[in-house]
């Protein structure tokens, strides 16, 4: 296996991680400040996990010089189990992997293959937040309207970064470049194949600016979000609010042992299962149509939430007047899972 690694430079022109600036936008730092995410793309002789391999894997995250590329590439198709295990590794450091349509391919794909390989038992990473960006705009922007198709190159056109990709085939070329590769090991058509990915991952990164176009509040309360608190990490798969409560919905990434727990306090039940897999329920009110809760009781002060609208005499709006205020429960359940881990979890 052959491992590939370079560096970006942060100039700020041309083709730079001047591009890749995010952390500036609000929705952002709601749910990713202080995570660590990465671009990830996979490379395979076909569709079908059950016919084909993953030849490459890529990974394209923030560094001090700039934007790092990390590359696994099998040079023999019996390397396969060598770029599995390697993107297991690189996966399991990571609080998010940022895909494009990795919810329905690379992620099963990669799980698949695992699997067919008898590869599980030996290297088993933890659970990954998936940022899946073709689900964030197909779901929650109208970007559909206005592009002929949801593919990775035509949303890089829409959002005016096609400039910034230099690589010379596309995607569908891969496979016959590939089995060209290991007619004659030719470095030519080999470094054609990783330009490629290695342009996906980058171009994958820049794409973030596409949460500025959708509702990506809403979004994160149903695809989730990474949580972490004191050395223990969590990922929120769902939040749900109805008139029983808020529902906060998950999996632990970080191990409590074998055992199911429950705790239960100030309205707030959490509940630890043997899988992994754990659901928190927080009692809420309705008034004069509008259901909150009081962070008085809650123990939450005002200003360690980031939201709209304010609270007013502590009674934080979850809902109202046909709205659902997403930002509000998130951050809700945010302090809510941190509570948790600092004065349950951590001590117990």
């Amino acid at each position: 296996m052959k491992v590939i690694e370079k560096t970006i430079i942060n100039n700020g022109a041309g083709h730079s991680a001047g591009d890749f600036e995010i952390t500036s936008y609000r929705p952002w730092m709601n749910y990713y400040m202080g995570m660590s995410a990465a671009a990830f793309d996979i490379e395979t002789t076909g569709l079908s996990p059950e016919k084909s391999i993953v030849i490459l894997a890529g990974f394209a995250l923030p560094c001090e010089e700039g934007m790092a590329v990390k590359q696994f590439f099998a040079e023999d198709p019996s390397e396969e189990t060598d770029v599995l295990e390697a993107a297991a590794e690189m996966i399991e450091s990571l609080d998010t992997v940022i895909t494009y349509n990795g919810t329905s391919f690379d992620m099963p794909f990669v799980e698949r293959r695992r699997d067919l390989l008898r590869i599980t038992d030996r290297h088993m990473y933890r659970p990954v937040h998936n940022l899946d960006l073709l689900t964030l705009v197909r779901r929650y922007s109208d970007i559909r309207r206005f592009t002929p198709n949801l593919r990775q190159k035509t949303l890089e056109e829409f959002m005016g970064l096609w400039d910034t990709r230099i690589d010379e085939i596309g995607g569908g070329e891969i496979i016959s470049a590939y089995y060209d590769y290991l007619d004659n090991f030719d470095g030519a058509v080999r470094d054609k194949i990783l330009l490629h990915n290695s342009d996906d991952v980058l171009q994958l990164y820049r794409l973030l600016k596409v949460i500025e176009k959708t509702d990506f509040h809403r979004a994160a309360s149903e695809m989730g979000f990474p949580v972490s608190c004191e050395g223990f990490d969590l990922i929120v798969r769902t939040v749900s609010l109805d008139r029983h409560g808020l529902h906060i919905r998950g999996i632990q990434r970080t191990e409590t042992g074998d055992e199911r727990r429950c705790w239960s306090d100030d309205g707030i039940t959490y509940v630890f299962s043997r899988d992994g897999s754990f659901d928190i329920d927080i009692i809420a009110e309705e008034r004069s149509g509008i259901c909150f809760v009081s962070l008085d009781d809650l123990e939450i002060p005002e200003d360690d939430i980031d939201c709209s609208p304010r609270p007013e005499s502590g009674l934080l709006a979850l809902a109202g007047n046909d709205r659902i205020f997403y930002k509000n429960i998130n951050q809700l359940s945010i302090k809510i899972i941190e509570r948790i881990i600092k004065s349950w979890i951590t001590e117990n």
